[in-house]
């Protein structure tokens, strides 16, 4: 049986990591066995929909370089891919299970539903439909049904053992109808549920193999009933385990840290996200650092390798295999690594502002100090200085002990412009300008601060050495210029505040 395979994502936000995982995973495994990937989006959850979330989700998956084989790509295809365009369908295998006795239409209000929701939750028991509308009348359910009044299909829950195998977790069997009733499969406004949608769509679509999160593996006992039901041979079935953030809580498309988007902005290459992935949910441990490419990953893909417990994310993990694999691009493909720096500077800061800047100068900026930056963006965090003129504005009250500021500016200025020219315009280290203090009685550290300030307006960052560099001269000069007559002036201000007190 040719193997095929589904990413099945609802368009309710933007990818975390564990999705972009399962799509991965599913890639991973079409290609190593030469069978095929789709993409199926399950929009019947209408109420939850978010605006442009699918096409974010095809654009992540063309960035993650998983594009599937057939997905709803054209008008054309739409139709065949897009659960809410295949309502018919479902509808018309509902009414089938109910011929087949194998589901019925329940005439129950949502108000009743709530109503014994609540008594449940009071009597501190399991919610379970009672079963109130199994036994109407066939020939009276039709007729209810044909004038239009309000129903749903439930599906009749046989008492019994089910097994089910699972590549990922093993074997296990459970009897769903000790702690459930019959379950909804259509809802009163004609769209499937998810149990019915994904049974229906798996079969017509030849899918061989399910691979998905383990938050459905519940649900699989229930799909297994229904296949038998329709007298279809089910898939194969490999619940992966869950993703967890660093601090054991589970993963959402709110936690920003491992939101694909976030990463994207950033400039995680993504390369390292998808060796990161494989690496955090098993199937590959190499003893020394590297990046294998999708095809290398393809063949070492094996799901019974794959964690069966839930795994925790590391960040720290994902910046290593990061910087690791942006040093494999610059000492491997040089330009092809500048090109995508630049551009990545020009989206964020402007083309005017990288127009005059060369190779050579943003890869000497990058690689001065290459263990402070994880990604693009750390980099962007950290220089953007350069290209982005900081707001003034830091508590000048700690600068009070440097006396003199005009003096300690122009001698500072003035040493800087010979040490700059004497170095032919390569200046790292800045021990003349501690020489300087330590010759004006002034404490350095506090000198040093207030020199960073003046240039980034930040406390932190790389060394003075490098933002003199950065900056050139005549820019390093102007801004220091600027920032001790910012303080001065506050000084001046808090005195003259003080004393009208």
């Amino acid at each position: 049986m040719a193997v095929r395979v589904r990413f099945a994502p609802s368009p309710t936000g933007f990818l975390h990591l564990g999705g972009l995982r399962t799509a991965l995973f599913n890639h991973l495994f079409a290609r190593k066995h030469k069978g095929s990937f789709i993409l199926r989006v399950e929009d019947t959850d209408q109420d939850r929909l978010v605006p442009q979330a699918m096409e974010s989700i095809l654009d992540t998956l063309n960035w993650a370089k998983i594009m599937p084989d057939e997905g709803p790509f054209t008008t054309e295809d739409y139709p065949n891919y897009v659960q809410s365009s295949r309502l018919n369908i479902y509808k018309t295998k509902a009414q089938e299970l109910v011929d087949n006795d194998a589901a019925y239409p329940c005439f129950c209000s949502l108000s009743r539903m709530e109503l014994m929701r609540k008594e449940a939750i009071k009597n501190r028991q399991i919610f379970r439909y009672d079963k109130r509308c199994r036994n109407i009348d066939k020939r009276e359910a039709k007729e209810r049904m044909e004038s239009g009044e309000s129903h749903a299909i439930r599906f009749k829950l046989v008492p019994g053992m089910i097994t089910v195998h699972d590549a990922v977790v093993g074997e296990s069997s459970v009897d769903t109808s000790l702690s459930e009733g019959d379950f909804v499969i259509l809802k009163s406004d004609s769209f499937p549920t998810y149990h019915l949608a994904n049974v229906v769509d798996d079969h017509l679509m030849n899918i061989s193999h399910v691979l998905r999160g383990t938050e459905w593996f519940k649900s699989t006992p229930k799909h297994l009933m229904m296949y038998q039901a329709f007298g279809w041979t089910p898939p194969a079935f490999a619940h992966l385990p869950l993703l967890l953030n660093e601090d054991g809580t589970k993963l959402s498309k709110r936690n920003d840290d491992f939101r694909v988007d976030k990463l994207r902005a950033k400039n995680y290459f993504p390369e390292t996200v998808a060796n990161f992935l494989l690496l955090t949910g098993g199937g590959w441990r190499p003893e020394t650092i590297q990046i294998a490419s999708m095809d290398e990953l393809a063949e070492i893909f094996a799901i019974e390798s794959l964690a069966k417990q839930s795994t925790r994310l590391s960040l720290f993990k994902l910046n290593v295999l990061n910087r690791f694999y942006m040093h494999y691009q610059i000492k491997n493909n040089r330009q092809a690594f500048v090109q995508t720096l630049r551009q990545y500077l020009i989206d964020r800061f402007g083309e005017e502002k990288l127009k005059d800047q060369t190779d050579e100068y943003l890869l000497f900026l990058f690689c001065e100090v290459p263990e402070r930056f994880n990604s693009f963006g750390d980099f962007a965090d950290e220089i953007g200085f350069v290209w982005d003129e900081p707001e003034l504005s830091w508590n000048c009250k700690r600068f009070a002990s440097l006396k003199n500021l005009d003096d300690l500016c122009e001698g500072c200025c003035d040493l800087v412009s010979k040490e700059w020219d004497a170095s032919g315009s390569r200046l790292l280290r800045v021990g003349f300008i501690k020489n300087f203090c330590e010759s004006k009685d002034v404490d350095f550290r506090n000198f040093f601060s207030l020199v960073r300030l003046c240039l980034s307006n930040k406390t932190h960052g790389i060394p003075i050495g490098q933002m003199l560099f950065a900056l050139g001269k005549e820019e390093f000069i102007r801004r220091v210029q600027r920032g001790f007559q910012y303080t001065r002036d506050k000084l001046e201000e808090y005195e003259k505040n003080k004393t009208s007190s």
